[in-house]
């Protein structure tokens, strides 16, 4: 887990060239990365989403929202993290027409969750 040596998180890190770029170029294309994939099995949606929100903690850049300032961009770690909606278990009996709405939906990281985890259950 990354810390300061104080033991807490930074409340703000400095956002990238990349970072900048990304924010700039997301009118015009998408800058999200999707990952998609099918499991025959059962995902324990309480225990992922515990995992994900664990996650914010280990790589803290994802605990945090993207500032614009008139001096530079930054991350500013979130003061909601328990509270934001980063997970969502959807039931559906059409996962197709599901995968494209995530696939087609995009975040604004100055507000929303920079990680969004969608479980989709078509077996109730």
């Amino acid at each position: 887990m990354y810390t300061h040596k104080s033991g807490e998180f930074p409340k703000r890190i400095r956002a990238s060239a990349n970072d900048n770029l990304n924010y700039l170029l997301r009118s015009g294309t998408d800058q999200q990365i999707n990952f998609i994939f099918h499991l025959n099995g059962y995902i324990d949606s309480e225990r992922m989403k515990k995992t994900v929100r664990l996650t914010m903690d280990a790589e803290p850049v994802l605990g945090c929202k993207y500032v614009i300032n008139r001096k530079r961009t930054y991350w500013e770690r979130r003061d909601d993290l328990d509270e934001l909606n980063y997970f969502t278990l959807i039931k559906s009996d059409n996962p197709e027409a599901e995968i494209i709405k995530i696939v087609l939906y995009q975040i604004d990281p100055s507000v929303e969750s920079i990680i969004q985890i969608k479980i989709i259950r078509t077996a109730f």
